[in-house]
């Protein structure tokens, strides 16, 4: 099986492609499928890169066997139209080097992977992450690009994935999708040895926020609870906030401008084996992302049976009914959408001073996770077969 993989340079490949090690860190939807092909079949990846330090270049990566391409596509104004259609070529001279059986293309992605698909007669997989805000807006909006978007997305793909997110995921292929295979997949989780599942909790709750930090992620929410918790409550909590993006000068600002760095610990990306020492640290997991609650990072935290607060969810946007009826009402604490900061306050303060009721969550957890989840093992051979299947069907 011979794949390509047509991406886009999101934030779990920067660290690789600057040390030209297979490292991956962030979101690993991605990373699992290129690492499980990478292992039995003949893969190769061309980025796309919005980087100004980047050049077209191909490069060799510790851990994968073929080299990686790399594009520019950093230009904008007029140049940016000459740049797709060079880079158009670039991949096609690529594509009839390699002879893929198969094109997997992100969203980033999009218009590379309509033209592949219904001017070249390329076989192509199109990748959702979930559904964003500006997808379903697009019911909406009529100007030009939007109209493109919308002649894309009812190409002849092969067949489109997304991830089952918390999303609106399903409603949203029904309508912008032709006659095609849809998937919805939700992500899965690394089974580890060294993962504590019973710990004595401590005088002070370890209080985990993981994500981008961006609005949409609810980080702001998460800094304005914890620094008030912080300044009222400077014995009962400490807060970790791992992940990067727009907002991250902003939060750090915020802390140092109320003078509680001791009660906070500030990182980036991390790799997934410190990561794995910091869940085991922690007592409570936190996320607030108003797009979806069935992140991996979410999964990743469940899978260590963590004690658990998402976002209750959205009937109006449709954002979480999936979640809902995926996971049971004893297995997390939801808050109001439109009353975050109290709420979250209200129950953080409500599990400090009972702290079996912690343990009460990590339990339930505990009982119901394996039966809902799959391993990443389990769910990548899935999307290989997904893929398998788009190959062979003529």
């Amino acid at each position: 099986m011979k794949i390509i993989y047509l991406l886009s340079e999101f934030g779990g490949l920067e660290k690789i492609l600057d040390e030209k090690k297979w490292v991956p860190t962030g979101v690993p939807t991605i990373h699992k499928i290129i690492e499980y092909t990478n292992r039995y079949n003949d893969i190769n990846l061309v980025i796309l890169s919005k980087r100004i330090s980047r050049r077209t270049s191909s490069f060799s990566i510790k851990g994968l066997k073929n080299k990686i391409l790399i594009l520019r596509n950093n230009f904008k104004n007029i140049l940016r139209p000459l740049m797709f259609i060079f880079n158009i070529f670039r991949v096609l001279i690529f594509l009839k080097k390699k002879k893929p059986d198969i094109l997997y293309v992100d969203r980033a992605n999009l218009f590379f992977a309509t033209v592949f698909c219904r001017i070249f007669k390329y076989k192509v997989i199109l990748r959702l992450m979930g559904i964003y805000p500006d997808m379903v807006d697009l019911e909406n909006r009529f100007n030009i690009s939007s109209l493109i978007q919308k002649f894309c997305y009812k190409s002849k793909f092969s067949a489109i994935i997304c991830t089952e997110d918390g999303s609106p995921g399903r409603v949203w292929m029904e309508k912008f999708i032709n006659e095609i295979p849809k998937f919805l997949l939700i992500g899965g989780y690394d089974q580890q040895e060294d993962k504590i599942i019973e710990k004595k909790i401590k005088s002070k709750i370890k209080v985990l926020f993981l994500g981008r930090l961006e609005e949409t992620k609810g980080c702001l929410e998460f800094i304005d609870s914890a620094i008030d918790l912080a300044k009222n409550y400077p014995s009962r909590f400490h807060f970790y906030v791992i992940g990067k993006g727009s907002l991250e000068k902003k939060i750090t600002k915020e802390i140092k401008n109320n003078n509680l760095e001791k009660h906070f610990t500030l990182k980036k990306n991390i790799l997934h084996k410190n990561l794995y020492r910091i869940y085991n640290e922690i007592d409570i997991y936190v996320s607030l992302n108003k797009l979806g609650s069935l992140s991996n990072s979410n999964i990743e935290a469940f899978s260590f049976y963590k004690c658990t607060i998402i976002l209750e969810s959205d009937n109006e946007k449709q954002i979480d009914l999936s979640t809902e009826n995926i996971i049971p009402k004893d297995f997390v604490i939801r808050i109001s959408r439109k009353n975050i900061r109290s709420d979250l306050k209200k129950q953080l303060l409500k599990l400090s001073h009972n702290k079996s009721l912690i343990n009460q969550y990590e339990n339930n957890i505990k009982k119901k996770f394996k039966t809902i989840f799959p391993t990443w093992e389990d769910r990548v051979r899935k999307e290989v077969n997904i893929i398998k299947n788009c190959i062979t069907k003529k």
